[in-house]
């Protein structure tokens, strides 16, 4: 667990899979051998989906429910669709994301846990975030926030802060927002959580490219980038998004080569972001696809940006298809996709 919470996706997966062959062993009529099962499936889940092994880590997990769900533990199974949430949000699939994390919600009430009741109120703060929601994700990650301080859970300190932090930048607010990726950072730093404080590094310097703080935004992603090599990580899609924005701020033709490289890169291949990342896979290719439009303009290529802009667009309808009406108009009104669909609608 503490090699997985570290960023040691390896090391852990090998645990595991001794764990896992150590169970085989054990006699299919013991009882305490289902519980066990669950347990590991759940690890295995863990460790997938950090590695981008989405459809793995689905798996793993409905295993998992299917095992908990003859027993009584109601708070690991509460657990275990809360985990099968995230997945499915990272994924992109936002309903059956809402689905399986309402019967977590439910479950935390039932059982009166505060601790997985402030990880499901962040899951949904994170999940109105995406849809543009700003005034609900607000309430829910406050209010996690809250029952993360009385519980002494920090992983909340860390999430809750960052989540903050987005919805301020979202509503235009860059000194709230960059303190609260203060706090988040602080946070992750106690804790050891190396790769919640590679991401809000990277959150700071897209921040400060908002802003067109180009150097200082090179230095949180200097210090996000040597955290990543001290664990031999490789740097995170978030991380290269980020870092060819960065790249391409000041318009210099060498800035804009090296962001064309690291976003072509970035598209051609598939695109693996660990589930405890706040935004999903299609989000990630719809904003890099943008992006990757507008550094056509900025290289005087204005006919060759269309495509990417009619891409992103598509990936947008695309990702909201199954939204409500009301669902579909406050992601609309996010000021990316607004982006998106306006340059889209000019070819610019």
């Amino acid at each position: 667990w503490m090699q997985y919470r570290q960023g040691y996706l390896e090391k852990a997966r090998a645990h595991a899979e001794n764990a896992e062959l150590a169970l085989g062993g054990i006699p299919a009529r013991d009882k305490g051998l289902q519980p066990a099962k669950a347990e590991c499936h759940h690890l295995f889940s863990l460790i997938e989906s950090a590695a981008g092994e989405y459809d793995r880590a689905v798996i793993r997990l409905e295993k998992e429910i299917a095992i908990r769900q003859g027993g009584d533990d109601d708070q690991r199974l509460a657990a275990a669709y809360n985990k099968l949430s995230s997945v499915l949000q990272t994924k992109g699939e936002v309903t059956r994301a809402l689905d399986h994390l309402q019967r977590s919600m439910e479950l935390a009430e039932r059982t009166g846990n505060i601790f997985r009741k402030s990880i499901s109120l962040k899951n949904l703060g994170e999940l109105q975030f995406i849809m543009g929601d700003l005034a609900l994700a607000w309430k829910c990650h406050t209010e996690s926030l809250s029952i993360s301080v009385q519980a002494g859970n920090h992983l909340g300190f860390v999430f809750n802060h960052a989540g903050l932090g987005r919805i301020y930048r979202a509503r235009g607010s860059a000194v709230s927002a960059m303190a609260e990726y203060n706090q988040a950072l602080d946070a992750a730093r106690r804790i050891r959580f190396h790769d919640r404080e590679s991401s809000i590094l990277a959150d700071m310097a897209d921040l400060l490219c908002d802003q067109g703080l180009w150097r200082e935004a090179q230095e949180r992603l200097d210090q996000a980038r040597l955290l990543d090599n001290e664990r031999g990580q490789d740097p995170s899609p978030w991380y290269l998004l980020v870092a060819a924005r960065a790249a391409a701020g000041k318009g210099r033709p060498e800035g804009l080569r090296e962001a064309v490289r690291v976003l072509d890169g970035l598209l051609t291949g598939p695109i693996i972001i660990d589930d405890e990342e706040f935004i999903t896979v299609p989000e990630l290719r719809m904003t890099a696809l943008r992006l990757r439009g507008r550094l056509e303009e900025m290289m005087g290529r204005r006919d060759q940006a269309g495509p990417y802009y009619a891409r992103a667009r598509e990936l947008a309808e695309e990702f909201c298809r199954e939204f409500t009406p009301a669902q579909k108009g406050t992601f609309k009104k996010r000021r990316e996709i607004e982006e998106i669909v306006s340059a889209a609608a000019h070819g610019s």
